[in-house]
């Protein structure tokens, strides 16, 4: 396999424990390294480049890695095609694995009042937002309410967004899948010495595995709150997954390409759950 790193996030610890796994294994894996510039050049010259669709060819079979504008460019350009932010899978949407009340919805289904997360479901890191509703803006259009005007959201009125229930979150673990098993488990929020329930954890993966979208590598976000474990989001392995300096073995470059193929053949989008 053949990695594209981002060049302008060569100081990125997460990128410098790739490039050490790469180097580990340089007989099977390797790379090459790109700045985000360098695709939207190929982009615009790409009639002019001598070997454009050798290049293209090439480019179609490599793993990028680095921000989301830098791998969404990647596939943009060499694959048409965009990642849809999956949140969570429809099969765990239920009281077992949410442990709150939660909902993906429209934004003019968004409550009008009240203390919410709320999150762009649709385009991936673009908007969250914790705390009080005052009111909303989208499509032009204020929602009042009868709160403190101290708080204004600019929504998309082509969006959906997860709006859940805020909790007393007592710590956070990032758990990496990788060819349908758990291989690693990360804390990166709160307590480290609240664990979380890993026989939901395995449940909800073992539930996954029997969707036709299943990505058989991706990063569980999970929460521990008085209630007990629950699932925060899900997203393949490629967009979002910050490391947290964890230590990975050479098997976990695989789940790079897992994560491309779910992409190119999956990609499946965050749906309309319910109001809130």
């Amino acid at each position: 396999m053949i990695f594209i790193l981002q060049k302008e996030k060569e100081f990125d610890l997460d990128i410098l424990i790739i490039k050490k796994l790469i180097e580990d294994n340089k007989y099977i894996h390797s790379y090459i390294e790109m700045k985000l510039d360098d695709f939207y050049e190929i982009k615009e010259n790409k009639k002019q480049l001598k070997s454009a669709n050798d290049f293209s060819k090439d480019f179609f079979n490599y793993i990028p890695m680095g921000t989301i504008d830098f791998v969404n460019s990647y596939f943009k350009i060499f694959h048409n095609t965009q990642m849809n932010a999956l949140e969570i899978p429809n099969i765990l949407k239920t009281d077992e694995f949410l442990k709150r009340k939660y909902s993906i919805v429209k934004a003019y289904n968004i409550p009008k009042k009240g203390e919410y997360f709320i999150k762009d479901a649709t385009q991936l890191k673009s908007f969250s937002y914790t705390g009080e509703l005052s009111y909303l803006l989208y499509d032009g259009i204020f929602e009042e309410s009868k709160k403190r005007f101290d708080t204004s959201l600019h929504l998309n009125p082509n969006h959906l967004y997860q709006v859940s229930e805020i909790v007393n979150v007592l710590s956070e673990y990032r758990i990496f899948i990788v060819d349908e098993q758990i291989y690693s488990i990360t804390h990166y929020n709160g307590d480290p010495t609240i664990f979380p329930d890993i026989n939901l954890i395995k449940k909800a993966n073992s539930l996954y595995m029997t969707q036709k979208d299943y990505p058989k590598s991706y990063d569980m976000d999970v929460m521990i709150t008085p209630k007990g474990t629950a699932i925060i989001e899900i997203h393949p392995v490629l967009f979002s997954t910050g490391l947290y300096h964890n230590l990975h073995g050479s098997k976990f470059l695989y789940a790079f390409q897992d994560g491309k193929n779910y992409i190119l053949n999956h990609n499946t989008k965050s749906s309309e759950f319910s109001n809130f």
